[in-house]
């Protein structure tokens, strides 16, 4: 009678180390939200426009939290990608759909730092976002959308 539940232990045993890895890989990702949840906040309260004086400094604190968060969002990615759970295509798309808000919102605010006149600030930006939803959202909708179950 002990013998199935000693191999039922040492089946479970990859999928509690995954998650254990998951929760670490999620805590750089975490720390991104918790900064730019602050700066959307702060953002809002000043208008929806920050303070002349603040704009360059503010730059770098956006840019660190959306990299924080993509971070996060591909290591996850990953781990689900071999996860055996039914669910983990669910979740992969969770993964892109928040990284995908977190991209716009850091747009958003990105956009505001900048001057009114200077376009090549904004093409780069502009750029930026698609090359960062290409490489962070993108496999993880892939993931979704190849696993889906064929509609009869």
């Amino acid at each position: 009678m002990s013998e199935p539940v000693a191999s039922q232990n040492q089946i479970n045993g990859p999928v509690v180390l995954r998650i254990v890895l998951a929760v670490l890989c999620m805590i750089p990702g975490l720390m991104g939200l918790l900064v730019l949840g602050f700066l959307v906040y702060a953002f809002a309260a000043q208008g929806f426009h920050f303070i002349e004086s603040d704009k360059e400094l503010i730059q770098p604190y956006i840019i660190g939290s959306v990299v924080f968060i993509g971070s996060s969002v591909i290591a996850v990615g990953i781990i689900l990608r071999y996860a055996r759970s039914k669910r983990a295509p669910a979740a992969s798309l969770c993964l892109a759909l928040f990284f995908l808000i977190a991209d716009v919102i850091g747009i958003g605010m990105m956009q505001a730092t900048f001057d009114a006149g200077n376009g090549g600030d904004w093409l780069l930006l502009i750029i930026a976002a698609a090359f960062a939803l290409i490489t962070v959202s993108l496999p993880p909708f892939l993931h979704w959308w190849n696993a889906r179950q064929p509609t009869a």
